[in-house]
């Protein structure tokens, strides 16, 4: 069975136990799965303010930093953190601490469900890589498509395990299924994101591979996804004059 086609919450997609260190080294938190502790859909009217909200009590912290550890092992199964040379996009961890820095610049009062979205945007996504669907346009979409169903299964399996309400569950599947692209503001934040990225550190990668006319025609696709405050920050980046020069040309094509 693909790893697009699976149902998720059958199996567990983490291991049974295993330690996570914190940043510096600090203090080392234990996680496990927890078979009894489900969705709980009572739990966002019985604790005000929960993690759908976006405060967070105290038992609802512990829940979120259990989810961003979980992921963060997720993350460092990436086989292309230990590869030489550049990749079509970057290890796991690093691209998802990058993102979420983004989110945080754009959106200071985050939800937790949009910085739990952004921590699991591309999760085990080298499972479902581009070469198993057709190359061709319509390939690209239907992997797009399967990709988006498979990161919000596996997040939704994660928050499911760890305790989240089912509001945010749901509230987490919406986002990485970029439901409601235009009109939702939290779905445009976490476009708005991965648009930076990609043109913080893989525009360069990219450039080497592509030809201009290619280049630019991704560029000005990218602008227009973009809201006015990404934008902004864009145009602040420092790139490299190469990457700095297309993305110049492609802003003027744009306003064309």
């Amino acid at each position: 069975m693909k790893p697009w086609e699976e149902k998720r919450f059958g199996t567990s997609v983490f291991p049974k136990r295993s330690w996570y260190v914190g940043p510096g080294g600090g203090l080392a938190v234990l996680v496990s799965r927890r078979p009894d502790r489900g969705l709980r859909p009572g739990l966002a009217n019985s604790s005000p303010g929960g993690i759908s909200e976006g405060k967070m009590t105290a038992d609802d912290d512990a829940r979120l930093r259990e989810a961003f550890a979980i992921l963060d092992e997720m993350h460092r199964e990436d086989p292309s953190a230990d590869a030489a040379g550049p990749v079509n996009i970057l290890a796991s961890l690093d691209y998802h601490e990058r993102l979420g820095r983004w989110v945080g610049r754009l959106a200071p009062d985050a939800s937790a469900a949009l910085r739990l979205a952004a921590h699991s945007q591309h999760v085990r996504r080298w499972t479902i890589p581009r070469d198993s669907f057709p190359m061709t346009r319509k390939g690209y979409r239907d992997w797009r498509d399967a990709l988006g169903r498979f990161h919000a299964r596996t997040a939704a399996e994660v928050l499911v395990q760890v305790g989240c309400d089912s509001q945010t569950v749901a509230r987490v599947e919406q986002l990485l299924r970029k439901q409601r692209l235009r009109t939702d503001p939290e779905a445009q934040t976490l476009e708005d994101a991965a648009c930076l990225v990609f043109l913080e550190v893989q525009l360069e990668d990219f450039s080497r591979r592509q030809t201009e006319e290619k280049l630019l025609h991704i560029l000005r696709r990218t602008w227009k996804k973009m809201s006015p405050a990404a934008r902004s920050l864009a145009l602040q980046l420092e790139l490299p004059e190469g990457a700095a020069g297309l993305l110049q040309k492609a802003v003027e094509g744009a306003q064309e």
